[in-house]
């Protein structure tokens, strides 16, 4: 399926309620095409619990082909930010800590790695990834 057909699929079954379907579809999409956020946003509101780990190794892709650390910061940043919605507390730290390595600042995703590594008791995690930033 042509990248743009991919796009418009994963939409209209989002629009028919064919929530598994639209899943499947921009998850394809997203392998064509992987700077499609609006195909994102698709997979990220289609996904069921039982596809999180899909929908993590979108995130990991999507990552990977990201340019530069910035775009690797900003996936990971987005997983953590819907894995939280989701109340997976661990996962969305894990995306955290990524974010924050790949460009350790005192921005966004050094708050968001506190706040999760304070709701998930996982602090240790938190603590390696700010001693190996460099200085």
């Amino acid at each position: 399926m042509p990248r743009a057909c991919s796009r418009v699929a994963s939409t209209v079954a989002l629009a028919a309620g064919k929530n598994e379907i639209a899943f499947r579809v921009a998850s394809r999409a997203l392998e064509l095409d992987p700077s499609r956020a609006d195909v994102l946003a698709v997979a990220e509101r289609t996904a069921s619990d039982d596809e999180i780990p899909a929908l993590e190794g979108l995130y990991h892709r999507l990552s990977d082909a990201a340019l530069g650390p910035y775009g690797e910061r900003a996936v990971h940043y987005r997983a953590a930010r819907q894995l939280e919605k989701r109340n997976m507390i661990d996962r969305a730290l894990a995306h955290a800590v990524h974010a924050f390595e790949a460009v350790p600042s005192e921005g966004v995703a050094f708050v968001i790695m506190a706040r999760l590594a304070e709701r998930s008791q996982q602090s240790a995690e938190v603590v390696r990834a700010i001693e190996a930033r460099p200085h």
